[in-house]
């Protein structure tokens, strides 16, 4: 094996000399020690500046390593593992997005760097970024995709940063006070024509980055929807629609079910549910009795039927959430003994 060479104090040329050895030589040992020497330098405190210029790189593996490297020290920051020094994360926000929205940033090191915005969110929305919500539902008028897969990725690295007690944590509750903002902009946007499946990433249409953020911020954080009344009543005219049996939607519909208030989870003391949870389980219910007619068909056509690909996806999704019903009308059986 060659020696590992020190990079701590070397320039991003060097940085970059050696993120083209790991990718373009031919001899595994000197794609090994480049490896080896990258790790090491991501350790330093030069990876703070150099994971910066490496960003406009022209070449994609190495502006990608910019990119990872400037996000895993934001993350580490935050997760108190290493203080930033010199670095504030509040300025790195502007150079983030410049990024984030140059037409030569590739769509990998996008990802890192919607990771890296996600994480300085979560640092800093109850100290010195309170505006956080609102400025990245401003930034989705013009880079929908890039806001929503910030939204979306919160929760996540919230999760990474708060252990204990999470829902009642400053952080999580500085986020949701523009929750309503939130769940208002999450309005504008309609399914995909086609059944997408979802990702997570912001490869995935706008609907379903906005969905999926819902889903997760209740999920993650306690964000009650159905509380919303925009949002119920949109997601009753999806359940009533053909996107109610796509991945994203169902979803939605699980969770509203697992977690609104007075849905079915017992609940000590007991909480009254929201007044837009009977019209959502209405509407389910409807859906499910459209299913009704194919169940039949398949029935009639014999145990050595097979169904398509697509009806069978939408069963089984239909089946989960009738799943959940089951479930939970045990639990009241129980509460009722």
């Amino acid at each position: 094996a060659l020696p590992i060479s020190p990079l701590s104090g070397m320039s991003s040329a060097a940085v970059r000399s050696k993120v083209l050895e790991l990718y373009q030589s031919h001899d595994p040992a000197v794609k090994e020690a480049a490896d080896a020497a990258l790790r090491s330098f991501q350790d330093t405190d030069a990876a703070w500046s150099v994971g910066q210029e490496l960003l406009g790189d022209s070449d994609p593996n190495v502006q990608f390593f910019g990119s990872k490297t400037l996000c895993r020290k934001i993350q580490r920051a935050g997760q108190g593992y290493e203080a930033p020094g010199a670095v504030d994360l509040q300025a790195l926000v502007p150079i983030v997005q410049r990024h984030l929205e140059a037409p030569g940033t590739t769509h990998a090191s996008r990802q890192q760097l919607v990771l890296a915005l996600a994480s300085i969110a979560v640092s800093l929305c109850n100290t010195t970024w309170k505006t956080v919500v609102p400025d990245l539902l401003s930034l989705a008028s013009r880079q929908p995709k890039i806001a929503w897969g910030a939204l979306l990725t919160i929760p996540e690295q919230l999760s990474g940063v708060v252990h204990k007690y999470l829902k009642t944590d400053s952080r999580t509750l500085a986020l949701l006070s523009a929750s309503t903002a939130l769940l208002d902009a999450a309005l504008q946007y309609s399914p995909a024509a086609a059944d997408e499946a979802p990702t997570g990433t912001i490869s995935d249409s706008e609907f379903s980055l906005a969905m999926q953020t819902l889903t997760q911020w209740s999920k993650v954080m306690g964000l009650q929807l159905v509380a919303h009344e925009g949002f119920a009543k949109q997601l009753i005219a999806l359940i009533g629609s053909p996107a109610s049996s796509s991945e994203v939607v169902m979803d939605t519909v699980l969770e509203v079910l697992r977690s609104s208030p007075g849905a079915f989870m017992i609940y000590e003391p007991a909480q009254k549910p929201a007044p837009a949870l009977e019209s959502v389980l209405a509407a389910i219910t409807r859906s499910m009795q459209g299913l009704l007619p194919k169940l039949q068909q398949h029935a009639e056509r014999g145990a050595s039927a097979s169904l398509e690909e697509e009806e069978g996806r939408v069963l089984s999704r239909w089946a989960q959430v009738a799943g959940n019903l089951i479930q939970a009308y045990t639990q009241l059986l129980w509460l009722d003994e």
